[in-house]
């Protein structure tokens, strides 16, 4: 059966995957670096200039907490560093 299913999806993959898996040429998204406006909070939604960086350690090793210097919640972690990463 998954045999059969496999042939299909190979001679029609347009009835299978109606979307494009890649962007075409002209729908790639353009990355520009922004100096002049910095991110928003997404809990205050006020201007980004710094980021507090709050550190964890722990005998397995060390982690981080970024948050907004103005509301205090967290923006986000760092993946876990073992002792012997540093």
């Amino acid at each position: 059966m998954g045999f059969i299913l496999l042939l299909l999806i190979l001679k029609y993959p347009n009835k299978f995957f109606p979307f494009s898996v890649l962007p075409m040429e002209d729908e790639m998204i353009e990355i520009k670096e922004q100096y002049r406006e910095g991110p928003i909070c997404p809990y205050c939604e006020q201007e980004l200039r710094s980021i507090y960086l709050h550190r964890i350690r722990s005998i397995l090793g060390k982690r981080f907490i970024y948050f907004c210097p103005h509301c205090r919640k967290v923006l986000g972690l760092s993946h876990r560093k073992g002792f012997w990463m540093g």
